[in-house]
């Protein structure tokens, strides 16, 4: 079966840039390239590349010179001009389609529209089925038996096929009478204006008795009133917005049919596309390519480990799970003048010779995540020094983008690939688990090998861009400290955070029965759209602001209906203290281990300021501004025979500027 696959490549790039750009924070690669859009269109396009056409192309917009802003000079032209981070992103966008086998066309005298529509009547007899995919109604006017569109309901997801029958059902319309309701109700998205208080409703209702705008005009004597009056003044116009809503088809594209059919990607040259981009969730979809795995050695006797420790060594300690405080350790990858070898965790620490080796200064080692090999080391009541090298800090401060904590991610962004993703080796969500040690040891010898094969490379990039000292007598310095910090832990009195939380418990209670009095219904007051109904439909509340989905109930909205009515104070202290139970409190009773203390994880490769974050929980968010977050902090106690000291610096960004200023 022929299938001819005719995509709107600039519906697809707006949708994806937008979609992906609604919350303010764009997708950035490493090099500070934005990305947002090109990876939704990315996803979107690889997904209609797995199915069966034999054909497709990708059409797009390409200037404001078509046939239509010559035939009006305000067409589009309301239209904001496209945002800078969108525009920087369109060379990447027309690669994409390339890089998945399919065809791409764009020229200045046309619209992708009618590209589109000139190749689904030129090739129509040659096809069994042609599929456009674009949400643009003006589509719809190429619809019949063999031509259909794929629609987004919702999300990126293609997820419904609009035919001619689906255009009868919704609005008892034909297909060749969509350019008419345009020239009728106007388009606004393309400014184009047409007849002055005819909106869709009535559109539809003139075309619906009369077919079309010239039969319109033949039956004016038999309109009243306001209506009648327009369509005598403004009639003609219609017609010309309605040519101008057309899509042409009978454009000479120049394209023969095996300029149309689809290709297989080259693998290769999309992997290596998307690794540029840093694509990583999609190269796994993509990346075919068996990598060598290196003959698995593993030492199972620890008497024979000192024989591994020559010279300067490569080492990976590998564990699974998240949160490194709590993680099975499984294992030492090492590479050294002897080779590389997997050493299960038990067997190395049980060994004198890779005990005095750890600890040794004068011995060189280079690692990935210092911090974890010190802390889960301190586990086990081992220490280590002689670390001259950490691929992570490196990698962090060459660029504080590259803050991905999977290592492949990580080394990627230096042109290293040799070495699997973690999901590919331990799964993900339900079906994460140890796989079987062979698969464990040779990732982490792959590891292993990325250090040895990279620490030369950053190190040399380090000493051109000045920054050898910045890791070597700041970051690993301070990794220490936070490791000393971390295993150290700050000790919680349970019998307190209890305490808090009934308190908590017995006000949230009062307020919501205090609430819910004061509304004269129960309703779930965490629930936005039952909030809003509640606010704005029963006791009658000035709307602030409307979501897609309903009133919003925000806490700017919140801060604006205050004195309005005694309820929103009820309302926002019920947020407070809902969040600081379900936020905080509930998170650190998980987070309690046996020595009764918290040993939170602090980031020192992940925010592109340099500053410190935590998890494990997040100790450096909890509210201090409040008497309630004030007595929550009290929970937090000193060892005995010890104290808690506060410190901050004062104005500390500031003085450091002056420094580097010398004022």
């Amino acid at each position: 079966m022929k299938r001819l696959l005719l995509i709107d490549g600039s519906n697809l790039m707006f949708r994806a840039y937008y979609a992906t750009a609604y919350s303010g924070n764009l997708m950035q690669n490493s090099k500070g390239e934005y990305t947002n859009a090109v990876f939704a269109l990315t996803n979107m396009l690889a997904k209609i590349a797995e199915e069966s056409y034999t054909h497709i192309l990708v059409a797009f917009d390409k200037g404001k010179a078509t046939f239509r802003h010559k035939a009006y000079e305000e067409y589009k032209a309301q239209r904001k001009p496209m945002p800078d981070e969108f525009k920087s992103q369109l060379p990447r966008i027309k690669e994409v389609p390339e890089k998945l086998g399919m065809r791409v066309y764009e020229t200045e005298e046309l619209e992708a529209d009618d590209i589109i529509g000139s190749l689904a009547c030129q090739y129509y007899d040659e096809f069994d089925a042609i599929e456009i995919v674009s949400n643009d109604r003006d589509l719809y006017q190429l619809l019949n038996h063999k031509v259909t569109m794929r629609i987004s309901k919702k999300g990126f997801n293609i997820d419904q096929t609009y035919t001619a029958e689906t255009l009868d059902q919704d609005f008892n319309l034909k297909p060749s009478q969509i350019p008419d309701l345009k020239g009728l109700m106007g388009d606004s998205s393309d400014n184009i204006p047409g007849i002055p208080g005819v909106g869709e409703k009535t559109a539809l209702k003139l075309l619906h008795e009369y077919g079309d705008i010239e039969s319109v005009l033949k039956n004016l004597n038999e309109l009243k009133g306001k209506l009648k009056e327009r369509l005598e003044k403004h009639g003609k116009e219609a017609l010309k917005w309605r040519d101008l809503a057309k899509i042409k088809t009978d454009a000479n594209i120049g394209l023969s049919l095996s300029d149309l059919k689809q290709d297989k990607p080259d693998q290769e040259a999309l992997v290596r596309f998307l690794e540029e981009m840093e694509f990583h969730s999609l190269i796994q979809r993509f990346e075919t390519k068996k990598q060598d795995i290196p003959p698995l050695k593993v030492v199972r006797k620890s008497e024979a480990v000192g024989d591994l420790l020559r010279g300067h060594v490569f080492m990976a300690l590998e564990t699974f799970g998240e949160n490194y405080h709590e993680a099975e350790k499984l294992g030492f990858a090492l590479i050294s003048d002897s080779g590389h070898h997997f050493v299960p965790y038990e067997t190395a620490i049980a060994s004198k010779a890779m005990q005095d080796f750890l600890r040794d200064p004068s011995r060189k080692k280079s690692t990935f995540d210092y911090k974890k090999l010190i802390v889960c080391l301190k586990q086990d009541e081992l220490e280590i020094d002689g670390v001259v090298f950490d691929l992570l800090l490196a990698a962090y401060v060459l660029n504080p983008l590259n803050t991905k904590e999977d290592f492949r991610v990580v080394v990627s962004n230096f042109g290293y690939d040799d070495v699997p993703y973690e999901e590919d080796v331990y799964g993900k969500g339900a079906k994460r688990a140890v796989p079987e040690e062979a698969v464990y040891a040779n990732y982490a010898i792959r590891k292993a090998r990325a250090i040895e094969a990279l620490e030369e490379t950053l190190s040399d990039e380090l000493k051109t861009r000045d920054q050898q000292s910045l890791l070597e007598e700041v970051e690993m310095p301070l990794t220490k400290i936070l490791a000393e910090m971390e295993h150290t832990g700050i000790r919680i009195d349970l019998d307190a955070l209890k305490a808090f939380e009934k308190e908590l418990n017995a006000e949230l209670e009062q307020l919501t029965e205090e609430i819910h009095d004061m509304a004269g219904q129960s309703f779930n007051i965490a629930s936005p759209k039952q909030l809003g109904e509640v606010l704005f439909e029963k006791l009658g509340l000035p709307v602030q602001k409307r979501s897609k989905t309903g009133y919003s109930t925000s806490i700017d909205v919140l801060k604006k209906l205050q004195g309005k009515h005694p309820i929103i104070d009820k309302i926002m202290r019920h947020r407070t203290l809902n969040k600081l139970k379900t936020a905080y409190v509930q998170s650190m009773f998980e987070s309690v281990h046996e020595d009764g203390k918290i040993h939170t994880i602090y980031k020192q490769a992940f925010t592109q300021t340099g500053r410190l974050s935590s998890i494990e929980p997040n100790l450096q968010t909890i509210p201090i501004r409040t008497e309630t977050g004030r007595a929550l902090r009290k929970v937090f106690i000193p060892d005995e025979d010890h104290v808690l000291l506060a410190a901050d610096y004062s104005q500390i960004e500031l003085r450091l500027l002056a420094h580097m200023a010398e004022e």
